[in-house]
């Protein structure tokens, strides 16, 4: 008998975030009975179809909760193991979400009637969903409990982790994104080495791979936000003389009107576009209509970038930083990887080398790629490993 899906996500289907979903959420429905989808996100629109067999909810931030908040003995005891008086208001928020999404999914299990023994407790994040699924499990509502880790989630360097340690010891198994994240966790929670996994993401493949030679259309696909350091991409082609280069980005944020201007700036050598943000499904339209030469990427951190994977399938080299798990994606043969915080000269140094190269040279930078995201990187493969392994839990 197929098992129910309990699936917490932070945006996935309302938004625009999360697209990375949509390759797993179809893998997910033909192997679980019933999916159950609990969504943080309380503003946004439903945009995304899902499984006919899977059902969606969102939390409601109900401020009358949080008075209640710490008569539940299993949070005030969890309060008083981390608190630091500098993070109280981010640990009582962190816990009140927790506290959302464990009253969210237990009216599901009691409007669905759903048996313990038959749940799988999937978190998408290894954040506060995964904090209320190690709530549930303690007080015996659910039996097994999974999680993936990415980048905001993992670093606590980068971010306010509280509960690691806690939800480690009541979840089944942790899936790391990249082997740079499973090896950072196992490192830092070496006790819990076993529950700690790798599990990639993936790409369908939606594109035969065409061997021809591409135009000079550099790409680059992410939002409009300081750690992505667009501005950084603006300068280094600015640099460039005497190309005819066309450059295009994808996405949207909050420092949006502050590139472009930086853009107009500086950029009077070469001809770009601010695309925004636009549907999934209309970013591969945009890759198979256009001859992409190259995706640059210059964040200055990552976990393991979808938008990395979507251009090897399309067999796209790519120019990118050395951080988080990219160096599982960019090599020698696949593009060009930069230190994780080069010079503007460095990276219109990649550039130039890309543009300049010989059809045969290029090519093979192509081939390299397309059998990069084929290995590693195809959501057939990784979804039903996936899959096939929670299944057993």
């Amino acid at each position: 008998m197929k098992k129910d899906l309990i699936f917490i996500t932070d945006n996935y289907p309302f938004g625009q975030g999360e697209t990375f979903i949509e390759n797993e959420i179809g893998y997910l429905a033909e192997n679980f009975r019933n999916v159950y989808i609990v969504s943080k996100n309380q503003k946004d629109i439903q945009t995304r179809q899902v499984p006919k067999n899977c059902k969606v909810y969102r939390i409601k931030r109900d401020l009358k909760k949080l008075v209640t908040l710490y008569l539940d003995k299993i949070y005030l005891v969890d309060l008083f193991k981390e608190l630091e008086l500098g993070n109280l208001k981010k640990l009582v928020s962190f816990q009140f979400y927790g506290k959302l999404i464990e009253n969210k999914v237990n009216e599901i299990i009691k409007e669905n009637r759903l048996e313990k023994e038959n749940i799988l407790f999937y978190s998408y994040w290894f954040y506060n969903g995964a904090y209320a699924g190690s709530i549930l499990k303690r007080k015996n509502k659910i039996d097994k409990f999974i999680a993936r880790a990415h980048r905001y989630d993992l670093y606590q360097e980068e971010n306010y982790q509280p509960f690691k340690v806690i939800i480690l010891k009541y979840l089944n198994y942790l899936y790391a994104c990249s082997e740079e994240g499973k090896n950072y966790l196992q490192k830092k929670y070496f006790k819990y080495v076993s529950k700690i996994k790798t599990s990639y993401l993936g790409i369908i493949n939606r594109n035969r791979i065409s061997l021809d030679k591409k135009e000079n259309i550099i790409l680059s696909c992410s939002t409009i936000t300081k750690v992505k350091r667009v501005e950084l991409i603006i300068k280094a082609l600015s640099k460039i003389e005497n190309k005819d280069i066309i450059w295009y980005h994808l996405g949207s944020g909050r420092l949006e009107g502050e590139i472009k201007k930086v853009a107009a700036e500086k950029l009077k050598n070469i001809s770009y576009k601010f695309i925004g943000h636009i549907e999934n499904k209309e970013v591969i339209k945009f890759y198979k209509k256009n001859k992409i030469k190259v995706l640059i990427n210059m964040s200055s951190s990552e976990g393991l970038p979808v938008s990395m994977m979507e251009a090897q399938s399309f067999g796209i080299p790519i120019i990118a930083t050395d951080v988080g798990g990219v160096s599982e994606i960019v090599n020698e043969k696949t593009g060009i990887l930069l230190s994780s915080n080069p010079k503007i000269e460095d990276v219109t140094k990649a550039i130039e080398k890309i543009i300049n190269l010989d059809d045969s040279e290029y090519c093979e930078y192509r081939k390299n790629s397309y059998l990069n995201w084929q290995e590693n990187f195809n959501a057939a493969n990784n979804y039903l490993n996936f899959v096939k392994n929670i299944k057993k839990l």
